[in-house]
């Protein structure tokens, strides 16, 4: 699901077969957050996971 990944309109956002990858800027460089965004009409959301520490984020 990673192999394929084509560049969208948002700066830093990769998206291929489901998934989504935001290139997060930090203090020691940028990191890969793997994950799927999306929303309607006055509701959004997302899930995201750092895989390298296991380290998961949602919100509503």
């Amino acid at each position: 699901m990673l192999e394929d990944l084509y560049l969208t309109f948002d700066n830093g956002l990769s998206y291929g077969f489901g998934l989504m990858v935001y290139d997060v800027p930090g203090e020691t460089g940028s990191k890969p957050w793997v994950g799927h965004s999306g929303g309607a009409l006055g509701a959004r959301a997302i899930l995201v996971s750092l895989r390298q520490s296991r380290a998961l984020l949602w919100g509503l």
